[in-house]
């Protein structure tokens, strides 16, 4: 038997641990940016089912209060509604008497400079 098949030589083993450290790292890269994009997809997740149910809850009250508001949701997460009365050329329709139209819309702010907004229209009893 030769002596170069015994075993490895100590270039093989360091080849072999440095491409080693190569996958591992890049693996490792992988899986970070894999769960910083689970946490982000979960956060805006949070944020639309806040800004939801902040719109239904604007959505649902009758007669509707134009104004502005402002609150906090689970995560720290801040929402801020606005109801505005619609009138003329900023609606496509012309509502029947007695009926006015609110403009309502919610902005769900996370993470310094992510932001959500949801707009809707609402017809009901004039304030």
């Amino acid at each position: 038997m030769t002596r170069s098949s015994d075993g490895f030589s100590l270039i093989e083993v360091l080849a072999a641990l440095v491409v080693l450290a190569l996958v591992l790292g890049g693996a490792w890269r992988v899986i970070d940016v894999s769960l910083n994009a689970a946490r982000v997809a979960a956060q805006r997740a949070r944020a639309v089912a806040l800004a939801e149910a902040t719109l239904a809850e604007a959505m649902a009250r009758e007669p509707a209060r134009p104004g502005d508001w402002t609150g906090e949701g689970m995560d720290g997460m801040r929402w801020s509604l606005a109801v505005r009365p619609q009138t003329g050329g900023a609606l496509p329709f012309v509502p029947p008497r007695g009926v006015a139209a609110y403009a309502v819309t919610v902005t769900v702010r996370w993470d310094g400079a992510r932001s959500l907004t949801l707009s809707s229209l609402k017809l009901g009893k004039p304030a």
